[in-house]
């Protein structure tokens, strides 16, 4: 009997409220008032297919669910994409954090064997000493 008389009080709302958002909330009310079971609520949803206003009664639910369901597409994609965008940024920050090290490293082993060349020491032992290849020494070299 609850079934049926949650069935009919949709179906009369579907005739009286125009709105579909104000037909939703007073579809909750109702769904919320009756609290049907389990069982009672496939009857009701098995109601709903064989009546005649069964557009108007799902409609707006429908509606209502593929809107929240993009919304919810929607920020899943925002949200990957700030998280996205941040790892980027790190591993950005990282990378030229590390290059700029190197490069530090790099530039002051070529000052260090410049400084050594100039002392007279071969390049062989500056090779050693600065990590530097002999090429890379004979090119830096001022002679």
């Amino acid at each position: 009997q609850r079934v049926e008389i949650c069935l009919r009080a949709q179906e009369g709302l579907a005739q009286l409220e125009p709105d579909p958002n104000k037909r939703i909330k007073y579809m909750d009310f109702i769904a919320q008032y009756a609290r049907l079971s389990e069982a009672e609520q496939a009857r009701y949803e098995e109601y709903i297919q064989q009546s005649s206003y069964k557009e108007e009664i799902m409609g707006p639910v429908q509606q209502a669910i593929e809107k929240s369901l993009q919304q919810g597409i929607q920020q899943g994609i925002q949200q990957g994409i700030r998280q996205g965008m941040q790892r980027g940024m790190q591993r950005g920050m990282q990378q030229g954090m590390q290059q700029g090290m190197q490069q530090g490293e790099y530039k002051k082993a070529v000052e260090m064997a410049k400084a050594l060349l100039n002392k007279g020491m071969n390049i062989s032992d500056i090779s050693e000493i600065s990590g530097l290849s002999e090429e890379e020494i004979r090119r830096v070299s001022p002679h």
